[in-house]
């Protein structure tokens, strides 16, 4: 009894305990996170939607999504909702979000994407909206977006405001609205990355309103199939550098290509058009080493230009510049070419193109020179300014002076004036080399052969080939016909089956065995990579003993007399009196336990 009252003491005592500890000391500490509906706290954080394929790293505040599939309506939410300050969300895999609402939505801080995994997203609403985006070397994928794909906006961070696409990777914006939207002041970076935009509606589809886009080291294409009356590219600043490819088209009647400020091109190319003045600077533009084409698809009687800068164009060193319906820079353009080459500028109507231009007055330009807008080029509507090459035309043969024939491998030489007026001081080529009058291909006798020009006497050499080697001749050449290589032991001529034959007492028999004739050996295989003698196939005759016929004892065939090893006729009675046992022993267990 005293035991009991001391178990019940103890019971009672530890209730108070755990009455007396807070609450707190109990609680689930809640990350400010959903996925797909799920709210991650530290109870969950291993395994979220406890399959192994959503988890949760607090020290890090890094998301993993690994081969996940998340799809439902989200009503008021987002599939991936976070309050965190900043997080990063790693992909491992193919992983795929489908959402009625938004896609992934932080709520204040930076999302930054990582991994090796792709991701896969379309939404309802904005694919991706935060204070600050980072695409960090993923594989992104959002498409059928009737919202925004990547939007990035101050109210939920006034410090931030930027969207970031770096380190290679590679994405594809499908949507309705912006494919990127940022209005902070540090404005889009895409770097060493490829992105393909296209936008169906009336909005812009790369923007950043308060801040510069630099685009570097990569090549992006924007699309924007609506009858918009907003630029595809419009940024307060325009940065296209270090090898990047840049393509911006655009339907509706307005800029493929705007900024309020300046636009820079250098060592990098910019293909643009749309029915409008496709490229157009409010400031400043300045092309360097770079490759940039405007076409201007509409017919406009007030356009008079493809590329329009409301200050100074300056195309700098080796560019190549191509404004299909005109160009324009309100205090000049200015042309410059490298050290010790020249500019052309060739100018006609768009309609006639390349074939329909000349060069303007004065072109091509030893140095740099600005021409006036309104007075130089403002009436024309193809105008191409590039590099000067030296022509030479065979038609005319005032000035023209040969340095040297044709040969084998070279065309003729000359030195010829050119429409720049350079006489004697250039080196040009017309016509094309005579090629080679080769003999014909002779055995060098090392498994190689030859033939030499009869005009230059250069000798070109080959290893024989073609042919095949058998097990009694080396290849024959194809080309020069001599033989070449080594005998191939293994590709005989003919090999003929013999089949096998039973020895008999009268006469001997054989093994099967192949023959071949031409080299005169005998094989155990078909194939003739298992050599042997004739006198491996020879079974001899069957004698007395070969034949049965012997009387040697142990030859004998055993009878079950030799073979049986006991008599179990009396298994029953011994099987029956073991059960009487058992059941006798069973009886007087009853019987005691009934007496106690």
């Amino acid at each position: 009894m005293q035991t009991k009252r001391k178990i019940l003491s103890i019971l009672l005592t530890l209730c108070m305990v755990f009455v007396m500890v807070p609450t707190t000391a109990f609680a689930v500490e809640d990350y400010g996170i959903n996925v797909s509906n799920v709210r991650i706290t530290d109870e969950n954080a291993d395994d979220v939607l406890n399959d192994g394929t959503v988890s949760y790293d607090a020290e890090t505040n890094t998301l993993t999504l690994k081969d996940v599939t998340i799809t439902g309506d989200f009503s008021g939410s987002a599939a991936i909702q976070s309050s965190k300050e900043n997080l990063t969300i790693m992909l491992e895999g193919e992983n795929t979000i489908n959402s009625g609402y938004y896609g992934i939505l932080s709520t204040t801080g930076t999302l930054t994407f990582k991994g090796e995994g792709t991701l896969t997203l379309s939404a309802k609403k904005d694919a991706v909206r935060a204070a600050e985006i980072n695409i960090d070397g993923i594989t992104l994928n959002i498409q059928e977006t009737n919202g925004s794909a990547l939007y990035v906006s101050t109210d939920y961070d006034s410090n931030k405001g930027s969207v970031s696409i770096r380190n290679g990777a590679n994405v594809t914006f499908d949507c309705t609205e912006f494919a990127v939207y940022a209005d902070g002041n540090t404005g889009i970076t895409i770097s060493g990355s490829t992105v393909n935009s296209d936008v169906r509606n009336n909005t812009n589809v790369i923007y950043t309103w308060n801040g510069p886009l630099s685009i570097i080291n990569s090549k992006v294409t924007v699309n924007n199939s609506a009858q918009t009356t907003f630029p595809a590219i419009w940024a307060t600043e325009i940065s296209i550098s270090d090898n990047s490819e840049v393509t911006a088209n655009i339907s509706g009647e307005t800029n493929a290509v705007y900024t309020p400020t300046t636009l820079t091109v250098e060592r990098s190319s910019l293909n643009a058009e749309s029915p409008s003045i496709s490229v157009w600077s409010n400031g400043a533009m300045k092309i360097e080493n770079g490759t940039v084409k405007t076409t201007c698809t509409g017919d406009y009687g007030y356009v008079a230009d493809s590329l329009h800068s409301e200050d100074t164009l300056t195309i700098d060193g080796n560019s190549d510049v191509l404004a299909i319906g005109g160009i324009w820079g309100t205090n000049g353009v200015v042309v410059s070419p490298t050290e010790g080459n020249k500019v052309d500028v060739k100018v006609g109507i768009k309609e006639n193109g390349e074939e329909g231009t000349e060069h303007l007055e004065g072109s091509p330009y030893g140095e740099t020179t600005t021409l006036d807008s309104s007075d130089v080029i403002g009436g024309y509507t193809y105008v191409h300014i590039k590099n000067h090459i030296h022509v030479y035309d065979q038609q005319n043969t005032d000035d023209i002076y040969k340095i040297s024939d044709a040969t084998c491998t070279e065309p003729a030489k000359y030195y010829q004036s050119c429409v720049c007026g350079a006489k004697g001081t250039e080196t040009f080529e017309n016509g094309s080399a005579n090629g080679h009058t080769w003999s014909s291909w002779t055995s060098n006798g090392h498994d190689t052969h030859s033939r030499t020009c009869s005009e230059c006497q250069e000798i070109e050499q080959q290893d024989c080939a073609g042919g095949e080697a058998t097990c009694i001749a080396k290849a024959v050449c194809d080309i020069c016909g001599d033989e070449y290589g080594e005998i191939n032991t293994a590709n005989h001529t003919n090999l003929v089956k013999t089949e096998a034959k039973p020895a008999t007492a009268t006469a001997a028999g054989n093994t099967e065995y192949w023959y071949c004739d031409g080299c005169g050996k005998y094989f155990s295989d078909e194939s003739g990579t298992k050599e042997i003698s004739l006198e491996d196939t020879v079974i001899p005759k069957l004698t007395e003993d070969t034949a049965g016929g012997t009387t040697d004892d142990t030859q004998k065939p055993q009878t079950d007399e030799n073979t049986q090893t006991g008599d179990d006729s009396n298994i029953i009675p011994i099987i029956a009196l073991m059960a009487l046992a058992a059941a006798g022993a069973a009886a007087a267990a009853i019987y005691r336990r009934r007496e106690e």
